[in-house]
């Protein structure tokens, strides 16, 4: 299994992970069993070798759908819950990898895409299982978007975040634009951040309260004030320019995980990193995980740069265990990372 790419929790000892060899696994925390989950197909050809793998994996607000990558990356795919019974597939909407996706409430998502596109769909579960009851549909339903919105011409859409106190969503370019769309309307609001790292910005979060957005990109995380779109302050990724590859913000507690594996912890009250034993700022760092044999003699050239990369990180509802998944950084290793820390 290649790198863990996205992560949720199902339950209190089950996450399902999404991966770049384009996999969906259930990972039994207690015993460390895998569960392989079948991808859909649509009616579009699967994207082949440069297939880029399940990068967004979510669940509707019920818990009772599950939202990921098809069998063709420009595709989404949705599974009923606890069964991963085959739902639907959206297609023949994004021209390109699909990045990210969030559920607004139990019946609707929106998908983002190296399209530079977000597109809105609607997904009945109690009209297409009747249709499948009534023998209308062989195994899953076909569906289309119900909106398209450009967003970005230049750029690739890379992450998303639902604002449900503003009742907008966020999109972020690979390239460090950060722009609103009005969810009521389904269009671009009048605001826009521009001046964001301009490199590898990869990863987005919103609290709880939708007052604060949180951007990852290669040297730093941005928090933004969602109310306004102004910068607040920017936080120095402690490992330098390995990229900050994954962010979450949990009430007062801002995390983020980085290129060489390390998990930091911000405190957005005091605004400092919390400390370990009194003296260390990174109190989280991935062991070697698991890289392709055949490629280590190449990991071994990079002088040990090529540790694991921490490229998804999420709290249980409880909020004291984090599940962590990732692996090497360098696209041309193969390899995996998951931790489960408590």
């Amino acid at each position: 299994m290649d790198k863990i790419f996205a992560s949720r929790w199902l339950s209190h000892d089950r996450v399902v992970v999404g991966t770049k060899c384009n996999s969906i696994a259930v990972i039994e925390l207690a015993s460390g069993q895998l569960t392989f989950i079948p991808t859909l197909d649509s009616g579009e050809p699967p994207c082949g070798q440069w297939s880029c793998g399940i990068h967004a994996i979510d669940m509707n607000p019920s818990r009772r759908l599950l939202a990921t990558g098809g069998t063709n990356v420009n595709d989404v795919a949705v599974y009923q819950l606890p069964s991963f019974d085959p739902l639907c597939v959206g297609e023949c909407c994004h021209s390109d990898w699909i990045f990210d996706l969030l559920w607004l409430d139990d019946q609707h998502l929106i998908t983002g895409s190296r399209d530079g596109s977000v597109a809105l769909w609607n997904v009945n579960e109690d009209e297409i299982v009747e249709r499948v009851q009534q023998g209308a549909l062989r195994k899953h339903a076909l569906t289309r978007c119900r909106a398209k919105l450009a967003c970005f011409v230049n750029s690739k859409i890379r992450a998303l975040a639902i604002n449900h106190a503003l009742e907008r969503a966020a999109a972020l370019s690979f390239t460090g634009t950060l722009k609103e769309i009005d969810l009521a309307t389904f269009s671009l609001t009048s605001r826009e951040l521009a001046g964001l790292e301009n490199v590898e910005c990869v990863c987005l979060a919103v609290n709880e309260d939708g007052s604060l957005y949180a951007a990852g990109s290669r040297s730093q995380v941005t928090l933004i004030d969602a109310r306004n779109l102004k910068t607040v302050t920017r936080i120095r990724n402690k490992h330098g320019v390995s990229g900050v590859r994954s962010v979450n913000l949990k009430h007062d507690l801002l995390s983020y995980g980085t290129g060489l594996g390390g998990i930091f912890f911000w405190d957005l009250r005091s605004h400092r990193y919390l400390l370990l034993d009194g003296k260390c700022e990174c109190p989280l760092q991935a062991t070697r995980g698991w890289t392709r044999p055949s490629e280590q003699l190449f990991n071994v050239l990079f002088n040990g740069c090529c540790g694991q990369s921490v490229f998804t990180h999420c709290f249980d509802p409880s909020g004291l265990r984090l599940f962590a998944g990732g692996g090497p950084l360098p696209a041309c290793l193969y390899g995996n990372y998951a931790a489960l820390w408590s």
